[in-house]
């Protein structure tokens, strides 16, 4: 191709201003770089603001349903699961009361296989109280009815009994387990009602061969819990809880005061104290716990109303603790109307309920993040980023849900 001579003026002038531009930027940069070293900083730091800003208290997550766990086809309703136990694969074991048998489904909530079956020989039980995956592959579980923990392999079959001598400390009945237990140590918990009716309860530890290791007993007091759309609320009980802790030992916390500390702990002593504004008890949630109180009770007098409902709220309501050792703590919250809950009490309009949110804090009792739980729900089970809640939609019909943060 041959160029006239305008024409190659023309694109050795456009060359050389483009050269001449590229000079000048490599010029402009190299200044600022020298005058100014940082300016290229907010690249490099970014991802630590943003962490920042999940660590700071504003910072809330709202979990993402994934599914509804699924049996033959159909959702299984909450009602009927007892309990939950979590696998480190994101899927869990069930335990059904209405077929009275251990369901295994996997991280989507689809049925995979039964485990054990009903009856008292090796690898059968009764009414099963609690359970949890040990060292990720083995189920364990506590069989009241026939008093031993039962271990279960990966696959489903039977490895051993751990038989616990209930009866050599004063537990022979099997009304009286409440709850069962199991940390990332191996050790076991059982929560026990000292007598049927009775505001006396220990929590009693053992090695995973059965061996008795320690007990604590403590007093509840006698009140009445309000049922609405989203579950049993106890809003303003002053007790002291205590709760086994998944990362070894027991948790002691004070609601009044959001005082949490660990005991009986192998690890660094672990003490949470965290402001907090009480919570008032407005008009309309103090009308509806007053109904809920004379329809279960009779008329009551107003003295005995006044001193059963307080003005304010503890500062939560609930602790619990997930296999990474975070310790979920169910906060307290202004409640408001809604006429369209499930559940509504006979002679009232609307029920009155507040947003259920969890602080969540680490093992070593720093705070993380707040989780605030969709509308008619409440956890049955929570495991790192993954919950798995009680679930009510607008017809009534409740299933276990699976949701992730």
């Amino acid at each position: 191709m041959i160029l006239s001579t305008r024409t190659l003026r023309n694109v050795l002038g456009v060359a050389v201003l483009k050269v001449l531009a590229i000079g000048l930027q490599l010029l402009l940069a190299v200044r600022i770089f020298a005058t100014v070293p940082f300016v290229i900083v907010p690249f490099v730091i970014a991802p630590f603001v943003i962490a920042h800003a999940q660590s700071a208290p504003s910072y809330v997550s709202r979990p993402k349903r994934l599914a509804a766990i699924v049996e033959s086809g159909d959702s299984i309703s909450s009602q009927s699961v007892a309990w939950i136990a979590p696998r480190s694969d994101h899927g869990f074991y069930a335990y059904d009361r209405r077929s009275a048998r251990i369901e295994r489904f996997d991280e989507h909530g689809a049925f995979v296989r039964f485990i054990g079956k009903t009856g008292t020989g090796n690898g059968a039980y009764g009414e099963l109280l609690g359970g949890a995956v040990v060292n990720d592959s083995l189920l364990t579980v506590w069989d009241p009815q026939n008093q031993r923990v039962i271990v279960f392999h990966e696959s489903g079959g039977f490895q051993r009994n751990v038989r616990v001598p209930m009866e050599s400390r004063g537990y022979a009945s099997r009304a009286a387990f409440t709850q069962f237990v199991v940390d990332n140590e191996g050790a076991y918990y059982f929560r026990i009602q000292n007598a049927m009716g009775s505001n006396q309860y220990s929590w009693l530890r053992t090695k995973s061969d059965g061996t008795v290791l320690d007990s604590t007993s403590f007093t509840t007091s006698q009140h009445s819990a309000q049922y609405t759309s989203d579950g049993m609320r106890i809003s303003f009980v002053p007790d002291i809880i205590r709760t086994p802790w998944q990362a070894g030992g027991m948790l002691v916390a004070d609601p009044a005061a959001y005082h949490i500390e660990a005991v009986g702990v192998t690890a660094s002593p672990l003490k949470i104290d965290r402001a907090h504004t009480p919570v008032p008890i407005l008009a309309g949630e103090h009308d509806q716990w007053i109904a809920f109180l004379n329809r279960d009770n009779g008329r009551l007098s107003e003295a005995t109303l006044d001193s059963a409902v307080p003005k304010f709220k503890t500062a939560f309501r609930n602790v619990l603790s997930d296999r990474s050792g975070n310790i979920w703590v169910e906060l307290n919250s202004a409640a408001h109307a809604d006429s369209t809950a499930y559940g509504a009490l006979d002679r009232l309009k609307s029920v009155w309920r507040d947003v259920t949110r969890y602080d969540v804090f680490a093992p070593d009792g720093s705070w993380k993040y707040q989780v605030e739980l969709p509308r008619q729900t409440y956890v049955i089970a929570v495991d790192g980023n993954r919950l798995w809640l009680h679930e009510t939609d607008a017809k009534g019909k409740s299933v276990v849900a699976i949701y992730t943060l």
